[in-house]
Order: structure tokens, then sequence, then C-alpha cells
């Protein structure tokens, strides 16, 4: 999976590992989110994606900033309030405080959900 240079390949792993052994673990789907998610990070250029407590961080390095377009498509696409933080890197941090802020599973599939936009539109 570290490999993987396409989300395709997630999909048909995930497609072949049901076909072969059924139901699969929720170990298992988690670490497809997390290879997932690495890849999308690095492809959109993000410095980093992170995941705390109820937060949702994307930092982009000052080098490679986006676009305040691409950065209003984001946000208002999901309806969080928003944080900015520009001490070091520029970070976008979305509260999901939801009621589900300590679900780990929540959390990974927002974030996914949020990064695979954030990939089309960048």
């Amino acid at each position: 999976m570290i490999d993987f240079t396409e989300t395709a390949q997630f999909d048909e792993l995930q497609k072949e590992l049901v076909d072969r052994f059924g139901d699969i673990p929720l170990q298992a789907v988690n670490a497809l989110r997390y290879y997932r998610l690495r890849l999308l990070t690095k492809q959109t250029g993000l410095e980093s994606l992170k995941m705390k407590k109820s937060d949702i961080i994307f930092e982009f390095h000052t080098k490679r900033m986006p676009s305040r377009q691409k950065l209003t498509l984001l946000v208002e696409k999901f309806k969080y309030p928003v944080k900015i933080d520009a001490t070091k890197n520029f970070k976008v941090i979305f509260q999901t405080e939801t009621g589900q802020n300590n679900d780990k599973e929540f959390l990974m599939g927002k974030a996914l959900e949020m990064i695979t936009y954030w990939h089309e539109v960048y």
C-alpha cells in the first residue's frame, strides 16, 4: 500500500480482500483509509493532514499556499467552524464538534471525505 500511486488501487485491494475473506476487520479498513489519506495528502501538496480530538487540520507549507478561491470552496463545502493558524506553516483547522468528536472512525471518514474533495479542486 505504501507504493500505491492512485486511489483506485485501494478500491481494488479492498474488493479483493472482501472477495477472498468476506467482511474485513475494522483494523484493515482503517489501514486502507490511513494509506489513502497519506497518498492524497502527498498528491495535493499538503505539508500534513492531522486529526486531533475533534479537529481536522490541513497544514500547508508557506511555499505551496493554496489560492483563496480553492480554500473558500473547501470551507463552504464542509460547514464546520474554521480556525486559521499561521504561526509556523499555514493551517486550516476544521472543528467538527458534532457529538461524535471522540469517534476516530468518524474523524477518519470525514478527513478522507475532505481530502478527496480537496484533491478534486486542487
